[in-house]
C-alpha cells in the first residue's frame, strides 16, 4: 500500500470507505506494532533451522541401504520449509493492509482477514463510552506496544485474549498509552461540542416561544442563536500527516 500524506489521497483510494462530511478530519492512522512482524520472521526462521536439525540427524543415523528414508525426509522438509513460507507471506500481507484510522467523526477498523477477504467496522465517536490500553506479557512491556479497547454500549466487534469487547480493539499497536489518549481526548471534546450544540437550540426554541407570548422588543438580546459561534472549532489534535503509527 502507498505511504499516503494527505487526507485527500486516503478518501479517494478505493481501498478506504468514502469520507462521510467535508469537514471530516483523519486525526491517527495506526497499524500493528512492527516488532509482531519481528517475531514472526524469528520464530519462522528458528521452525525451518529446526528442520534442517532433523535433516542432518538423519543424515547420519539412516544407514545408506534406507535411503529412500532420506528421501522422504527430503520432501517433508522440503514442502515443511514451503509451508512455513507461504504462512508468513499471508501473515504479512494481513498485517500490511490492516489498519485503523480515527477521524473526527468516526472510528474505521479495516481488518484484512486474506486475500480476497476485508472487513471493515465503523463506529460513531459520540458512541464511545470509554476508551483504555492493555499491555500484557513481558514482549509488549519491553517493546512498548499492546490493545487498545474502545468499548461502546452494544456493538460487539472486538476481542482480546481475555474476554469479548462491545466495540473495536486495536491489537499490538505501537505506543498504545498516546492513542487511547488522543481517541480519549476526541470523544470527550466530541461530547462537549454536543453540549453546546444542544444549549444553542435550545436557546432558539426559547427564542421563538417568547416571539409567540411576548414583545419583540422584550426579548432578550443576549440568547445564543445557531448562527453564533458558540462551537469551537479549535482542535488540539494532530492531522493524519503528523501521526502516523
Amino acid at each position: 500500500m502507498e505511504n499516503f500524506i494527505k487526507d485527500t489521497e486516503i478518501w479517494e483510494s478505493p481501498a478506504f470507505p468514502q469520507q462521510s462530511n467535508p469537514n471530516e478530519d483523519i486525526i491517527v492512522i495506526v497499524r500493528q506494532d512492527i516488532s509482531i512482524v519481528i517475531i514472526r520472521f524469528i520464530a519462522t526462521m528458528l521452525v525451518f533451522l529446526f528442520f534442517l536439525l532433523i535433516k542432518f540427524i538423519a543424515q547420519i543415523i539412516v544407514p545408506p541401504q534406507l535411503d529412500f528414508v532420506l528421501k522422504i525426509v527430503d520432501f517433508l522438509i522440503s514442502f515443511g520449509g514451503l509451508g512455513l513460507l507461504v504462512s508468513f507471506l499471508w501473515f504479512f500481507h494481513n498485517f500490511f493492509l490492516s489498519l485503523q484510522l480515527v477521524t473526527n467523526d468516526r472510528i474505521i477498523d479495516i481488518d484484512q482477514k486474506g486475500i480476497f477477504k476485508r472487513e471493515v467496522n465503523e463506529l460513531a465517536v459520540s458512541n464511545i463510552q470509554d476508551v483504555n490500553y492493555k499491555q500484557n506479557g513481558l514482549l509488549p512491556s519491553m517493546l512498548g506496544y499492546g490493545d487498545v479497547v474502545i468499548k461502546t454500549g452494544s456493538i460487539e466487534i472486538g476481542s482480546t485474549n481475555e474476554n469479548t469487547v462491545n466495540g473495536f480493539v486495536f491489537e499490538n499497536c505501537p505506543e498504545p498509552a498516546r492513542i487511547a489518549g488522543i481517541i480519549s481526548d476526541l470523544f470527550h471534546k466530541k461530547g462537549e461540542d454536543s453540549i453546546k450544540q444542544e444549549a444553542v437550540t435550545t436557546a432558539d426554541e426559547l427564542r421563538k416561544v417568547l416571539q409567540d407570548v411576548i414583545p419583540s422588543g422584550d426579548i432578550p438580546n443576549n440568547l445564543p442563536t445557531a448562527s453564533d459561534k458558540t462551537i469551537s472549532n479549535d482542535n488540539p489534535l494532530q492531522s493524519a500527516d503528523e501521526i502516523v503509527f
